[in-house]
């Protein structure tokens, strides 16, 4: 349209996604942000602190958007001019309910939406228009602080998504190790036990991450991403460690114990079965015991025939863990 290029698409949505109408230029730019409205969730973080939204210093357009960016110096530029308010206002006014820059294209979208049902205030070449003229108040610079050649807020959120990372591998390597080499006779009592140290860890870690992820409009989805995966990360490296430590410290000799089995049991997973005997318990536990075991040793158990040999160790943190376990056929 007079010579300028411009796309759009409907898609008719699907189970998890809503269906929507954008139209789009392609805007080469120094930065990016998304303006929407704002939501219970934006409101709550702004209010703790942890999001921070640039403000144009017009009351009533910062009343209606909630501006998203990572970019803050570029999209202050941007939207420092009134003319530009006032063309992304039309637009809005239009039925759409997103604008954004992406540093590659500048786009305008309403989502959900039907052709059947809603209609577009604004003719399409309207829209168009008003992107065109926005694209001409794009900044040529970013004006991000940068730090190791990338922004210094990425590098802090890469800081954070590392260690997050790493807590979750290890983890989950030193659960496998401890379940495969020092496999404990009641793992809830040792989950339990690292609760402990995990809490506090997992507390002391979230109030630095956060530090360290704050002062951005979009920071709040940084903090809940991370915060949702150190609840894994965290209990996963309590957990193992405490199974690892247990047994690789443990120097008391084995002790074996006769025990009779009183049933059995297995679980199948999608690719795999899992094989549990119950036994009667030499600590004097009601209901007695219940241990994995290998397909073979299940096989030849009986209910209320077999004895099971197990030998244990008492646990360098005094969490009994298994060493061996054998069948011995009864009478």
């Amino acid at each position: 349209m007079d010579g300028c290029t411009y796309y759009y698409e409907y898609y008719a949505g699907s189970k998890n996604r809503p269906s929507y109408f954008r139209i789009w230029l392609d805007c080469p730019a120094a930065g990016s942000f998304r303006l929407g409205r704002e939501g219970w969730l934006e409101g709550l973080f702004k209010r703790l602190g942890v999001s921070v939204e640039i403000q144009t210093g017009d009351s009533r357009f910062d009343r209606e958007f909630y501006i998203q960016t990572d970019t803050v110096d570029f999209t202050t530029g941007f939207l420092a001019s009134p003319d530009t308010r006032e063309a992304i206002r039309r637009i809005y006014a239009g039925g759409f309910r997103e604008f954004s820059l992406d540093g590659e294209t500048i786009e305008a979208r309403r989502t959900p939406f039907s052709p059947a049902k809603d209609t577009i205030g604004l003719e399409t070449e309207a829209v168009v228009r008003e992107l065109k003229r926005l694209t001409g108040q794009v900044p040529e610079e970013s004006g991000e602080n940068r730090m190791a050649g990338m922004p210094a807020w990425k590098l802090r959120r890469n800081v954070v998504y590392v260690l997050t990372g790493l807590a979750a591998a290890a983890g989950l390597g030193l659960t496998l190790l401890g379940l495969k080499l020092y496999t404990p006779l009641r793992a809830m009592d040792v989950f339990i036990f690292s609760l402990g140290y995990v809490v506090p860890a997992l507390l002391v870690f979230t109030v630095a991450s956060i530090h360290l992820l704050k002062g951005r409009s979009a920071s709040y989805k940084d903090v809940l991403y991370n915060f949702l995966f150190s609840l894994i990360g965290f209990p996963l490296s309590g957990f193992g460690g405490a199974m690892v430590l247990n047994g690789a410290l443990d120097e008391a000799d084995v002790i074996y114990h006769d025990a009779r089995v009183t049933g059995k049991h297995y679980t199948t997973s999608r690719n795999s079965r899992n094989y549990y005997l119950e036994i009667t318990s030499w600590n004097g536990k009601a209901g007695g015991e219940k241990i994995k075991v290998s397909h073979t040793v299940y096989r030849r158990a009986k209910v209320d025939r077999s004895v099971l040999i197990v030998g244990t160790r008492p646990g360098r943190l005094g969490f009994e863990w298994i060493t061996a376990y054998r069948i011995r056929r009864t009478p």
